[in-house]
């Protein structure tokens, strides 16, 4: 019994490959294995899915229940999803002949940073848009973070959110000053 994940793919650069399985890394971010179409021919095993186009038996959702859409109503419902399928037994996998095509680049922070406003230090932290929104992650990592989830959530916001922070900074200022 198991999940099957698609290799997801870059929509405007096919042969770059964004999603390939995932592990959890030890900074507290969930890495995802990358690399060329061409240079991934096996099918791999993952610790967690994404959902865009992954396959699921039906007795997933009989066993697991359906996604958390209260607790994951933006971001972490596929991940969340698939973790609490393989608590009931099922085995995630990533297939190389499953190819999604996806605009991965246009993400709610990246729209923020190309076009800042001063929100958004706050919105970073409190929409459901934001993949670092405090209530959503912290739920996710406190029920699945395999180590330290407390340390992991430090070690995120400090480490990501301070080249974010530096990112928008730049663009705020660029904006202000009327530099293109």
């Amino acid at each position: 019994m198991a999940l099957i994940g698609s290799k997801v793919c870059y929509r405007d650069d096919r042969d770059r490959v964004w999603f390939f399985g995932a592990t959890f890394g030890s900074n507290g971010d969930m890495k995802h294995t990358t690399g060329s179409d061409k240079q991934i021919t096996v099918a791999v095993k993952s610790d967690w899915l994404t959902g865009m186009g992954v396959l699921i038996p039906t007795s997933a959702f009989t066993k697991a229940g359906l996604y958390d859409a209260k607790n994951f109503p933006q971001y972490f419902g596929d991940a969340e999803f698939s973790l609490r399928a393989k608590l009931h037994g099922y085995e995630l996998w990533v297939s190389p002949d499953s190819r999604v095509y996806a605009d991965v680049d246009a993400s709610w922070v990246l729209n923020q940073i190309n076009n800042p406003k001063l929100s958004f230090p706050r919105l970073l932290f409190t929409s459901i848009r934001s993949p670092y929104q405090w209530h959503t992650r912290s739920l996710f990592y406190k029920l699945y973070w395999p180590k330290n989830y407390r340390l992991a959530l430090l070690r995120l916001y400090s480490i990501t959110l301070i080249g974010l922070y530096k990112s928008f900074v730049f663009a705020y200022t660029k904006k202000l000053l009327g530099i293109k």
